[in-house]
């Protein structure tokens, strides 16, 4: 779990998934991995998972600075350092936890669905 600025990330589509917010220059928490990170298969509370449970945990901080962090995930079950070179929706081992992810009512749209390159 890293701390980023969006114009530090590695590559173009991290950058611009990462930027996939409100606030583009805002500095973020970006969870970049598997399941370790991207958990929400595993869970009994599956609308519970590290993601939200870390936002919620940022908005409570008593310093300012840590308040106004926004919580950002890219991990994905199954990732490979390769799906963060090439995060294409028709090459990925992890089409199972992306049609699972549809079915959780999640409240937060960028729960819905992972971020993949659309070319």
């Amino acid at each position: 779990v890293a701390v980023a600025q969006p114009r530090r990330c590695g590559g173009t589509k991290a950058r611009a998934a990462v930027q996939n917010g409100a606030e583009d220059n805002a500095p973020k928490v970006v969870l970049m991995g598997d399941s370790v990170l991207d958990n929400f298969f595993w869970l009994e509370t599956p609308k519970r998972h590290l993601r939200v449970q870390l936002q919620d945990a940022l908005a409570k901080s008593r310093n300012a600075k840590v308040k106004q962090l926004k919580c950002v995930n890219l991990a994905v079950d199954q990732m490979t350092t390769f799906d963060f070179v090439e995060r294409k929706p028709q090459d990925n081992p992890w089409d199972v936890y992306a049609k699972a992810r549809r079915m959780v009512a999640f409240e937060d749209d960028e729960d819905k669905e992972y971020v993949v390159d659309g070319e």
